[in-house]
């Protein structure tokens, strides 16, 4: 199985990223590739970073991000070629995210995460506070 850049997603040619010298500049990638159309395309199987999300009316969908696999692939011709593509991570199902927003994220979520992130997983909270389906967060008062 080929093996994918986990900063922009480029497949990598002998263990080295297309891009490497542009990902020490803070930047995903090399110009010149973007101008010639060579945006990457999300692969099954492909591990990418993922963020964390955390909710205040629906903790039972909190999310601890990290390393994660993406599972399914959705192309549509939207009118907007950024929103295009959308995946879909293993460890996250019935969840979209926008493929190019999230892979224009890597550089920064690689900083958070460091040289060896986690697993991402759900993290759910059950308190009922935190799980209202009227949209609020409502807390307990103390006596």
């Amino acid at each position: 199985m080929k093996d994918y850049c986990i900063i922009c997603g480029f497949p990598k040619e002998d263990d080295i990223c297309p891009n490497e010298p542009w990902h020490k500049k803070g930047r995903p990638y090399d110009p010149d590739l973007l101008a010639k159309g060579s945006f990457p395309e999300p692969k099954i199987g492909q591990k990418i970073l993922a963020p964390s999300s955390l909710y205040l009316h629906r903790g039972r969908d909190d999310f601890c991000g990290g390393m994660a696999t993406i599972s399914r692939i959705d192309i549509r011709d939207c009118g907007n070629p950024y929103n295009n593509i959308m995946v879909m991570l293993e460890e996250r199902p019935g969840c979209w995210y926008n493929w190019n927003h999230l892979n224009e994220q890597q550089p920064v979520l690689k900083a958070k995460y460091g040289e060896n992130p986690g697993e991402a997983h759900k993290d759910p909270d059950y308190r009922e506070e935190f799980n209202r389906d009227d949209g609020w967060m409502r807390v307990r008062e103390e006596r």
